[in-house]
C-alpha cells in the first residue's frame, strides 16, 4: 500500500472524474469547499506557495528562489515571511471545507504552486488536490505524470521549464484573461473528488473478495522497489537529475 501506481493497493489523496461518473461517487467522497469571494481577475496577486519544510530532497525551494527573482512569489510557512493557520505537515493539514488558508488564497492569487517535497515517481500529494477544488491554475513540482491524472490544459508543470522561462509564461497569462481562463475550462466537464483513506479501504476490501486465498506475491527486495525503482529525482540549475 503505497502512492506507487504498480502497488497491490494505491494510496492517493484524491482525483478527477468526469462529472457524469461523479454522479455514482459515494456521498462521503464529494466535498463542498466554502464559497468563494474572487478578487477580479486584475486585482489578484500573481503567485503563492504554502511551504514548511525548507530543505527537501526535490529541492524545491531552489527553483522557488530562483523563480522570485523574475516573478513575485508570496511563500506562506517556515520557509517564507506569510504565515497562515497552523502547520501544515502531513496529517495536521485541514479538510477543504476547514481551509480558510486554501481559500484565502484561492481568493487572492493567479497561480498556487503545488509543489512536492519530492520528484519520485507518481508521488503527489494533497498540496494538488486541495486547489483543484477551486478557479486558480496551479503549477505542479513532482514526479508523477500529471497529464495520466489531471484534465487537459489544467495544469503547469514547472519542471518542463526554466524558471525564468516559467516567469515569462506566468506573466503573459496574468495579463491575458481570456488565455488564463481557458485553464479553468476543464472545471465545466470535470470534478475533484479528495477522499484521502476512505478509497483506500474501499480498494483494499474489493481486493480480499476478487483475490484469490492462494495466491502469492512476493517483493524479494522492498527497498529496492521502492526506493530505487520509485526513482528518485533532485532539481538543479541544469535540470532535473537523480537523487544521489
Amino acid at each position: 500500500m503505497t502512492f506507487r501506481r504498480d502497488s497491490d493497493i494505491i494510496f492517493t489523496h484524491g482525483f478527477v472524474v468526469s462529472k457524469e461518473d461523479a454522479a455514482f461517487l459515494p456521498q462521503p467522497w464529494v466535498r463542498h469547499p466554502p464559497r468563494l469571494r474572487q478578487l477580479p481577475f486584475y486585482k489578484r496577486k500573481v503567485a503563492v506557495a504554502f511551504i514548511s519544510h525548507c530543505v527537501s530532497l526535490g529541492r524545491r525551494m531552489d527553483y522557488i528562489r530562483e523563480l522570485s527573482e523574475f516573478v513575485p512569489v508570496d511563500i506562506y510557512g517556515k520557509c517564507g515571511k506569510l504565515s497562515c493557520g497552523a502547520s501544515r505537515y502531513v496529517g495536521s493539514s485541514p479538510e477543504i471545507e476547514d481551509d480558510t488558508c486554501i481559500l484565502e488564497a484561492a481568493e487572492n492569487y493567479l497561480f498556487y504552486l503545488s509543489f512536492e517535497n519530492s520528484i519520485a515517481d507518481d508521488y503527489v500529494t494533497e498540496k494538488l488536490y486541495n486547489i483543484l477544488f477551486y478557479p486558480v491554475v496551479p503549477i505542479v513540482f513532482g514526479g508523477v505524470n500529471y497529464s495520466d491524472i489531471l484534465p487537459p490544459n489544467s495544469f503547469i508543470p514547472a519542471l518542463e521549464y526554466k524558471p525564468a522561462d516559467l516567469a515569462i509564461l506566468i506573466l503573459k497569462l496574468s495579463h491575458d484573461e481570456t488565455r488564463y481562463n481557458a485553464m479553468l475550462e476543464w472545471r465545466n466537464r470535470y470534478q475533484v473528488s479528495k477522499v484521502g483513506t476512505r478509497r483506500i479501504y474501499c480498494d483494499l476490501c474489493t481486493k480480499l473478495r476478487t483475490t484469490k486465498l492462494y495466491e502469492e506475491k512476493l517483493y524479494d527486495d522492498f527497498e529496492d522497489w521502492f526506493g530505487t525503482q520509485s526513482h528518485c529525482r533532485k532539481y538543479t540549475t541544469d535540470g532535473v537529475v537523480p537523487s544521489t
